[in-house]
């Protein structure tokens, strides 16, 4: 999920705002509210919980990962569109929310100066103190 900066977006005219931004952001939010039922299969969680741990070393039981898939209802859309694949896209919300969850940030992208395995350090850190099962 993009969280835009609210430097950048206090910078801009109202008419960029208008003409550029907020088109998108009306599609998104029609989308997510057509879609708000969304569910996602048992199959595909099982997808999302193995690509979680690949990536982070977090290991979620199926009601960890329902019940954050409860509280980011945009990333349980995106999973639940996905069919029966993690694609990119969906990888990158799960990461969000995980992230988002655990340490109240987003996890880092391509223009981020950060050491991807270091924030997974932090975020098992924060995992393990939420509870969570860490696989080393």
């Amino acid at each position: 999920m993009f969280i835009a900066d609210p430097n950048i977006i206090s910078g801009w005219s109202n008419e960029r705002l208008s003409e550029a931004y907020l088109p998108s952001i009306k599609e998104r939010n029609k989308h997510s509210l057509k879609n708000l039922n969304a569910s996602v299969s048992s199959q595909m969680a099982r997808e999302c919980m193995i690509e979680i741990e690949k990536q982070t070393g977090i290991e979620l039981s199926i009601k960890e990962f329902r019940d954050l898939l409860a509280l980011y209802p945009y990333t349980r859309i995106k999973v639940a569109e996905s069919g029966l694949e993690v694609d990119s896209e969906c990888l990158s919300s799960l990461l969000f929310m995980l992230s988002h969850f655990l340490l109240s940030t987003r996890w880092p992208m391509n223009g981020d100066k950060i050491d991807i395995d270091e924030f997974a350090k932090k975020l098992r850190v924060a995992a393990q103190k939420n509870g969570f099962i860490i696989k080393e």
